[in-house]
């Protein structure tokens, strides 16, 4: 019988691929291999020729994992990821891509995917660890933070003298801001732990009107104010869009320098996409920080000018697959623009 892998201008383009090359017979035995198998499995290529692919399974996994011939000759071809033994004693993943030859062979072409797997368990690693975090910040520390803006909130309304009301009001300050930054970790947690999450078609109008009333409650003191009717469209992304306009409103008050804070929104729409304006009347931004301000470039969360809302507008406003930037006011402020894609 004469080997697939055989014939004076076959057999070095099969020894010079970057993938193992394994021929088998009817029997599960190998009847041919190129020098990347062995490379791969650590065995020579007369050895490999004396052995069967169940010798090359791990030691207690199921033979029926082997090359499942079975399988094979009723598909004709059957793609899988596997573990193979090394010589050493050490497993490699692969992906294993059998053909049947339909004259009682099977070529198997196996590619080394340890890297990639080890990578995948890194990941996954990471995702648990990053789990914990969320579960951390949801519960445990928001909840001591709580406490600690109770208590100070108890002892401001007892407290008749000036000098310890001014530690007081620093207290709630402090406490507050760490409630703040608790929330935009605990949402960038959520982004991360959501990379998979498939986009939805998100009603523009009414996630943009929620998200201003709920500000609006929380900084009564604020204008914030509707520049244009906001059109009914939908628009490509899912419910963490949200925290992009939250995020965008709240930055307009707390980074203002006015007596009185003035926040104007504004849409308006095209064909491919709807666009969002958020302006206010504080200090603006100036030139050299208006790419900083988001941490663009190195996306360092200590570079000079990044914050972590605005961080995580960017990082929620690409998934999307859309673009934001800003802009100066006039006469004074800053305007942030949310470009965002219609949905289809």
């Amino acid at each position: 019988m004469t080997s697939a892998t055989e014939g004076s201008s076959y057999r070095p383009h099969v020894e010079n691929v970057p993938i193992g090359i394994f021929e088998v017979n009817r029997h599960g035995e190998y009847v041919e291999v190129n020098e990347t198998a062995c490379e791969m499995v650590g065995y020579s290529r007369a050895e490999l020729l004396e052995m069967s692919t169940t010798e090359l399974i791990p030691e207690g996994d199921d033979p029926g994992d082997a090359v499942s011939l079975v399988g094979v000759r009723e598909t004709g071809h059957m793609r899988a990821e596997r573990q193979i033994q090394h010589k050493d004693g050490r497993t490699v993943d692969v992906l294993l891509e059998t053909v049947d030859l339909e004259d009682g062979r099977y070529i198997v072409y196996v590619q080394d995917i340890t890297e990639q797997k080890e990578y995948e368990r890194q990941l996954e690693q990471q995702r648990d660890n990053l789990e914990v975090l969320n579960q951390v910040l949801r519960h445990d520390v928001r909840n001591d933070l709580q406490l600690v803006t109770a208590y100070a909130d108890l002892l401001s309304e007892k407290c008749e003298d000036d000098e310890v009301s001014g530690y007081i009001t620093t207290i709630q300050e402090s406490a507050n801001h760490a409630v703040e930054l608790t929330s935009t970790a605990r949402e960038m947690a959520d982004v991360m732990l959501s990379v998979t999450q498939e986009s939805q078609q998100i009603d523009l109008r009414t996630v943009l009107e929620t998200e201003v009333s709920e500000v609006q409650s929380s900084y009564p003191n604020a204008a914030i104010t509707f520049g244009t009717t906001v059109p009914s469209v939908t628009i490509d992304a899912n419910e963490m869009i949200s925290s992009v306009f939250r995020n965008l409103v709240k930055n307009a008050i707390q980074h203002n320098d006015k007596p009185l804070a003035e926040v104007t929104v504004s849409v308006t729409v095209s064909d491919e996409c709807a666009t969002i304006r958020v302006a206010d009347n504080g200090p603006g931004i100036p030139d050299d920080r208006k790419e900083a301000i988001f941490g663009k470039g190195d996306r360092n969360l200590e570079s000079a000018g990044t914050g972590l809302g605005l961080y995580l507008v960017e990082t929620l406003v690409d998934s999307y697959r859309g673009d934001v930037w800003v802009e100066d006011n006039d006469p004074d402020g800053a305007v942030f623009v949310v470009e965002l894609p219609k949905a289809g």
